[in-house]
């Protein structure tokens, strides 16, 4: 049609064009004659590449195929992976993480769970382990619209993880502990610490430049305990009061004006004239000032030290200078969050290692990790603190100091308030709504534990028969292992040992110190623990005990057997503070775990006589505080122990059954007593728990003692020490 056009212009010019164009024909290509469409073009595309194009579609057709088959499988393929692996994996991490208290393995069981959770949304299996590491948090502030920020509390250095703006609702963290920061334009930040557990956290966030300084807000609340009721917010000091604050109080004459000094001094039931008393409160060098002072001054770089050796006068005194007061005995628990369970219970076996405890004296304040639920440090360990009530002793003191026992963080204490001890302290408080606390909250106090076994009898020796037969078991092989040996020490020998229980196809667990310095056969000292054993620092470890003195053991050639008795550390299980102390509702597993715990007891006697290095006739108990209370029971059932010693023990006020009662076995013991006790215990009152014990013990007189110091629930270590070897050295012999 292009040759035969009427348009000259249009046609081809010479032959040769059209030749040209028959062989673009030929060869497939657009000739000049069509018009060059898009699908002209392509066709003559495909003419040209027939191969290519067919190789090139199979390519595309099967690669298409693939990314469908790999759509389809891949599906699959993780949901048998969530199925078969994460949901297994999630599993073990919770069980891990409930045995040894291990956050970090709830945090990972959660993350795990969660990516699971997309490809099994309904797995019951997986919803069950889920919930068992984590909860659902509801956090609010007022005002709303703080930012908060989130990281967990043992790894202090860790980032900050943004949560988003207050109101936050159905926030799903792992089990632990939390710090929470809140941050507002225009208000103080505020740090926090959240329970393990999940629930409400709530804040009031202050304005800038409105909250006194160095201090921080404790929300008002209604409390429960007691019947308190409704107790306003009020700000309590964030650190103990520094020797740099007090010298302030020092040198503009406090210790000379009457009117910081309030409180009449009365002293062994006499008042002092105000001219008389402040002459008792002097330095090393006579000078006025706390007793760990000299010359009128705190000792070289201790400025940011918290002030110690002052009497309850010259801490009341202080608070009135600073226009502040003395926590009550309750406003300081609010303060540390006892009233929350979470706070009470578990709380204070993270806080308490990383405080100032056990160590050789106070660390400047602020300078550990220990933050409480409200932002205030150091309130466990460092120095303890005074409180403003009146106790049957004298006044309450809480806290702990460097010095003490981790425990004491968490219990009520008590001191006379002449005490003078390099370890006290104190904080104050400053309460903006004076007129609405309850009265009662600065009232005297007595002991929470009002329960006087010395007006109660022990059962009759027929039903104790009854009693005792629940100790006993069939005996079986031991099967025992020993699984480690550890000669690392310069003094002693670890030898980390298995056997069968006596129950439940269950192993127990023992570690045994065997002295370097001593030789075979060994006397030996079977431990029971304190209440940290529940909840507390997995695995065990004599660390606490021996920095205590409960080395001297060992030191003097004996042997150190210390067992992991059902329900504590590695064997924790279920095990909590309630059901070993017990509340009401757990008397009965309360009698259980009693059972086990004696039998425990008796198989690793029975371990003991299989060993032709220990002497069967010289085996001896020794228990620390909760040990001290199944001390009453252990010794009247087995009568293998031929020496008995009683660290802080006593009668227990508590809701267990008359099966489980210390007070219907201790009149059974016969085996040489000593009990060693603090005056002022208020877990143990000497009077109505103390002595009551004491007095019934059914071992000759000649053979118990019972020495008593004037401390709270603590004995010196070098008494502890020469009281515990003289008691060995007299009824077992020295040690070879």
């Amino acid at each position: 049609m292009k040759s035969l056009e009427k348009d000259r212009a249009r046609r081809y010019e010479t032959a040769s064009g059209l030749a040209l164009d028959i062989e673009r024909h030929l060869r497939s290509e657009p000739v000049v004659a069509r018009p060059p469409s898009t699908a002209y073009r392509a066709r003559k595309f495909l003419r040209r590449n027939r191969v290519v194009v067919t190789e090139t579609t199979l390519l595309v057709c099967l690669a298409a195929l693939a990314a469908a088959g790999i759509f389809l499988w891949l599906p699959q393929t993780r949901v048998q992976w969530a199925r078969n692996q994460a949901v297994p994996e999630v599993e073990r991490l919770v069980e891990q993480a409930a045995l040894t208290r291990d956050d970090a393995k709830a945090r990972e069981a959660l993350q795990l769970g969660q990516k699971a959770a997309r490809y099994l949304p309904e797995d019951p299996r997986l919803k069950k382990a889920v919930e068992a590491c984590s909860g659902v948090w509801s956090i609010t502030s007022d005002p709303a619209g703080a930012h908060v920020s989130i990281k967990p509390y043992r790894d202090r250095d860790a980032d900050w993880t943004v949560l988003g703006q207050t109101p936050l609702q159905n926030v799903r963290l792992a089990r632990g502990f939390y710090s929470v920061r809140f941050e507002k334009p225009g208000y103080e930040p505020v740090e926090a610490i959240g329970g393990m557990g999940g629930g409400e956290l709530y804040r009031m966030l202050d304005a800038v430049d409105q909250v006194p300084p160095g201090m921080v807000r404790v929300s008002a609340r209604n409390v429960a305990i007691a019947g308190i009721g409704e107790v306003p917010s009020f700000f309590i000091d964030k650190c103990e009061v520094t020797n740099r604050r007090f010298k302030e109080f020092v040198d503009v004459g406090g210790y000379q004006n009457p009117q910081y000094w309030r409180e009449p001094f009365v002293r062994d039931g006499k008042t002092l004239a105000w001219e008389e008393a402040p002459t008792l409160f002097r330095d090393r060098t006579g000078r006025p000032g706390p007793a760990t002072w000299a010359s009128g001054d705190y000792p070289a770089d201790q400025a940011d030290y918290p002030v110690g050796g002052v009497s309850w006068y010259e801490a009341a005194a202080y608070a009135e200078f600073a226009g502040k007061s003395l926590p009550t005995r309750d406003h300081w628990a609010l303060a540390a969050g006892f009233d929350i369970s979470d706070f009470f219970i578990y709380f204070p076996g993270v806080i308490a290692p990383i405080s100032r405890f056990d160590k050789e004296g106070p660390a400047p304040v602020g300078s550990h990790q220990g933050m409480n639920c409200y932002g205030a440090m150091d309130m466990a360990g460092n120095v303890r603190e005074w409180c403003w009530n009146e106790s049957p002793a004298g006044r309450f003191i809480r806290g702990g100091a460097w010095d003490s026992t981790m425990y004491t963080y968490s219990n009520e204490n008590q001191l006379s308030p002449w005490d003078r001890s390099p370890q006290n302290g104190f904080r104050c408080v400053k309460y903006r709504d004076r007129d609405k606390i309850p009265a009662s909250l600065f009232e005297p106090k007595g002991l929470w534990r009002d329960r006087d076994f010395s007006k109660e009898k022990p059962v009759d020796d027929a039903l104790f028969e009854v009693y005792k037969a629940r100790f006993e078991y069939d005996p079986t092989e031991l099967k025992a292992e020993v699984e480690k040996r550890d000669e690392s020490s310069a003094d002693w020998i670890v030898e980390r040992v298995t056997f069968d229980a006596a129950y439940d196809n269950e192993r127990v667990i023992a570690e045994l110190y065997l002295p370097r310095s001593g030789h075979p056969p060994y006397q030996s000292v079977i431990f029971f623990p304190a209440a940290d054993a529940v909840g507390g620092w997995l695995p065990a470890s004599t660390r606490a005990y021996f920095g205590l003195g409960l080395d001297c053991f060992v030191q003097s050639g004996r042997a150190f057997v210390f067992p992991v008795y059902k329900g504590t550390y590695e064997r924790t299980g279920d095990m909590t503070v309630l059901r070993r102390w017990p509340a009401q509702e757990y008397r009965h597993a309360y009698t259980d775990y009693l059972a086990k715990w004696v039998k425990d007891f008796r198989r690793c006697v029975d371990y003991l006589e299989t060993r032709p290095d220990f002497d069967r006739q010289k085996i001896a108990f020794c228990g620390v505080s909760w040990g001290g209370i199944i001390g009453a029971v252990i010794p009247a059932v087995e009568p293998r122990i031929r020496a008995v010693m009683l660290v802080l023990g006593g009668f227990e006020a508590n809701y267990a059954l008359p099966e489980a009662q210390g007070l219907n076995y201790i009149a059974h013991i016969t085996a040489p007593t000593l009990m060693l006790n603090g005056r002022l215990d208020m877990i143990f009152p000497l009077e109505t728990c103390v002595r009551p014990a004491f007095n019934l013990l059914g071992t000759p007189e000649k053979d118990k003692r019972l020495v008593l110091y004037d401390t709270e629930h603590t004995v010196p270590k070098a008494e502890l020490t020469q009281e515990l070897l003289t008691w060995l050295d007299k009824y077992f012999g020295p040690a070879k």
